[in-house]
């Protein structure tokens, strides 16, 4: 089985994070996958730390401004960086797996693979935020654009189970792992209606949450798209365990069980120890990161993002394209 992972780094705070996901990935296969970090907008130099220790792990670094259109939009530095290493890449590999810069591998992706292949494999959101489609209730205004858009017909359309099993709704993932079979070309497909979309004027009627979560929607209807629900391998919790969520899951898990950790914010400090019980000595790989420097988002960044996604509305309005 031929894999490569594909993580997102900018400088600063993704430096280290990707660093630490990096180190685990190398852990459980320490050859037999690929990894790719992509930085895929301009923006601060990365450090010659980062740099040489990515080299040191055998992890290449492609520093391209592939994010040029939509560079005010953080988020679409994923669904550029994947569709470029799919176009390029892609032929050489057997599945491609993004994952989320603040995760943690703990068991190898290939138990992913030993019972069944599949064409696409996420675990569902738990939709707490109220973003998914109740196919029993009426459509919301976004998803009935994004559907039509994309000419998503009704009996195109299938439904998936919360991570709880306490919601049904049509096909809505979480964006933190993403896995497909490299010869479908998912990634271009989702980047091809990410551009459609982001063309069009309702996509500045997005407001700030729903901007936030265009692009796992993007990501979630690309794959009903294109993949039947049998096609589809709906990952459990252990491969996307949501470390902020702990205290509240109805089915929490061990850290034995745990194969990818997803520890969000948590990391900035220590409480996070006192919800486990594990070996420290044999995740001292970890815990000798730990916990990470915090890093104030730059006010240059902030502005530049915002002064870039009026630069962006304006030059839709007018039909001015880059050069």
């Amino acid at each position: 089985m031929r894999l490569a992972v594909i993580l997102i780094i900018e400088a600063d705070d993704l430096e280290q994070k990707c660093l630490l996901a990096v180190k685990s990935i190398r852990r459980q296969h320490p050859q037999d996958l690929d990894i790719y970090v992509v930085c895929p907008r301009k923006g601060k130099k990365l450090s010659n730390k980062t740099v040489e220790t990515l080299k040191r792990f055998n992890a290449q670094l492609i520093i391209k401004n592939l994010n040029r259109e939509h560079s005010f939009f953080v988020f679409a530095n994923k669904l550029y960086a994947l569709s470029h290493i799919e176009s390029e890449q892609g032929q050489n590999y057997d599945y491609l797996i993004y994952m989320d810069a603040d995760m943690v591998l703990l068991k190898p992706f290939t138990l992913l693979f030993q019972n069944s292949e599949f064409l696409f494999a996420a675990k569902t959101s738990d939709n707490s935020n109220g973003m998914a489609q109740n196919p029993n209730k009426k459509v919301k205004w976004y998803w009935e654009w994004i559907y039509d858009s994309l000419n998503i017909q009704e009996d195109k359309k299938w439904t998936v189970a919360d991570f709880n099993g306490q919601q049904s709704f049509y096909a809505y993932f979480n964006g933190g792992l993403i896995i497909a079979k490299s010869t479908e070309g998912y990634f271009q497909k989702a980047m091809a209606n990410f551009v459609l979309l982001s063309s069009q004027k309702s996509f500045f009627k997005l407001s700030g949450l729903e901007l936030f979560y265009f692009e796992q929607m993007i990501l979630s209807v690309t794959a009903m798209q294109m993949f039947l629900a049998e096609e589809v391998n709906i990952l459990q919790n252990e491969w996307n365990y949501p470390l902020n969520s702990h205290t509240v899951l109805k089915n929490k898990l061990i850290w034995i069980d745990i194969k990818l950790l997803h520890y969000h914010e948590m990391f900035y400090g220590s409480n996070w120890q006192d919800l486990f019980s594990f070996d420290q000595i044999e995740y001292q790989w970890l815990l000798e990161t730990l916990p990470f420097t915090k890093y104030n988002k730059p006010v240059f960044r902030r502005v530049h993002s915002m002064f870039c996604y009026q630069l962006f509305k304006l030059r839709h309005k007018y039909g001015i394209k880059l050069i």
